[in-house]
């Protein structure tokens, strides 16, 4: 079965059993949305209906991959890098010019694609988004923008002439999104924290008795901030009433925030704990971080999930 057809099955089957719980869909390492240059091997990549993969605008959208595939000169079939595109209809223009997606609605984390190796020809659009990159993180949550009815999957690289599949193993797997109780941007920002414990993504929310130690880590999702400032901001509320909002979108401190800790992106985790003291039962630690990121989609910050500790 090819990938259109296997696209044009799983729009069928959605059609007959509702919104799906996941859609796992083949790629054609060598598809691509993106502009080449003498790149006789590279093809055109279908633009997959969302409701073939049980979502639409406005739904939150998991996307990852399964499987790996080879690049070439860069070793053994380990590359997992994918990008994707949303798009108000399935058009793909042909190759030869920079955007061959007329329709793109922009996205999800901001990715800047690399030029074609012949020519040194510009690939990068705007619009599109990294899912996964190759020795980080694998999977993105993003908000699927309104007039958005298709999606474009590919890998990336200089020449798709220098990529295979040696297995046949790579995918992209389409779900529902978990929504978080305070959710950030969903880009390159990521909060960890632990009560007593090695620091986790999940759950968001924890308690902390009295004399215990809370620990987080800030940590980066795809590698692409290095050198940024990072900040750690603090803020406490009564855990009988609301979280605090703000005071910028997709920020969860209210107006009393604290500036718990600042520095440079490394490639390794920041690192912030604090001892948790008496007498605050009743009240709940919320924690966010961020990174000043002029490529985000706000054009200033990527900020995490929140984080709430719950203090006995």
């Amino acid at each position: 079965m090819n990938h259109n057809t296997f696209v044009q099955v799983a729009f069928a089957m959605s059609l007959c059993m509702g919104l799906a719980a996941q859609v796992t869909i083949p790629v054609n390492v060598k598809a691509t949305y993106l502009r080449t240059a003498n790149d006789p091997t590279a093809v055109p990549a279908p633009g997959i209906p969302l409701s073939a993969v049980g979502s639409g605008a406005g739904q939150l959208l998991s996307i990852r991959t399964v499987g790996r595939y080879q690049i070439n000169g860069l070793g053994a079939d380990n590359q997992n890098t994918l990008v994707c595109v949303f798009s108000s209809s399935a058009t793909l223009l042909p190759d030869g010019q920079q955007v061959r997606v007329p329709a793109a609605i922009a996205a999800g984390p901001n990715f800047a694609t690399v030029n074609a190796y012949y020519g040194n020809l510009a690939t990068n659009i705007p619009q599109d988004f990294l899912v996964s990159r190759t020795g980080w993180d694998n999977g993105v949550l993003v908000r699927v923008p309104a007039g958005a009815s298709h999606v474009f999957v590919a890998t990336t690289s200089s020449f798709y002439g220098n990529h295979n599949d040696p297995n046949n193993d790579f995918a992209v797997v389409f779900e529902p999104g978990v929504v978080t109780s305070l959710p950030g941007t969903h880009e390159n920002c990521k909060l960890l924290t632990g009560v007593g414990a090695t620091p986790t993504e999940a759950p968001d929310v924890k308690t902390a008795a009295a004399f215990s130690t809370v620990n987080a880590e800030i940590r980066q999702v795809y590698g692409l901030s290095t050198g940024s400032l990072y900040m750690l901001f603090g803020s406490v509320f009564a855990t009988s009433g609301p979280a605090p909002l703000g005071p910028l979108p997709d920020l969860h401190l209210g107006n009393g925030a604290q500036l718990l800790q600042i520095g440079s992106v490394t490639t390794g985790p920041a690192q912030w704990s604090l001892f948790t003291p008496p007498g605050f039962g009743g009240s709940t630690l919320v924690l966010q971080a961020g990174y000043l990121d002029p490529n985000a989609r706000n054009g200033i910050f990527s900020a995490s999930n929140a984080h709430q500790i719950q203090l006995q």
